[in-house]
């Protein structure tokens, strides 16, 4: 649960820090905060089922949207260009970085 600062109640829990939409083949297997740049986030994907996938992301966090996504490799190293949606291939496990 998030409580709103200053506030004695909770108005509106926020539950979801990121909205995944697309292929239900695809899940999101870990994320953690990204140690060299402030403000990213690091997430790990993988396909599941052998067929190929893709899935969008955004921020249901009103004000802090993804501004920009990243394919990145496992020790978080820059390795493509800025994505707009993500595609896996059958049994593929991608690395993306997530600046907001």
């Amino acid at each position: 649960r998030t409580f709103p600062a200053a506030a004695r109640k909770l108005e509106q829990p926020v539950f979801q820090a990121l909205k995944m939409a697309g292929s239900p083949n695809i899940v999101l297997v870990n994320s953690r905060p990204s140690f060299e740049n402030k403000g990213s986030v690091l997430i790990h994907l993988r396909e599941l089922d052998g067929i190929r996938g893709s899935v969008t992301l955004n921020s249901p966090i009103t004000g802090r949207p993804i501004r920009q996504m990243v394919e990145v490799n496992i020790i978080g190293e820059p390795v493509g260009l800025p994505l707009t949606s993500i595609d896996l291939k059958p049994f593929e496990e991608k690395f993306i970085r997530l600046d907001y």
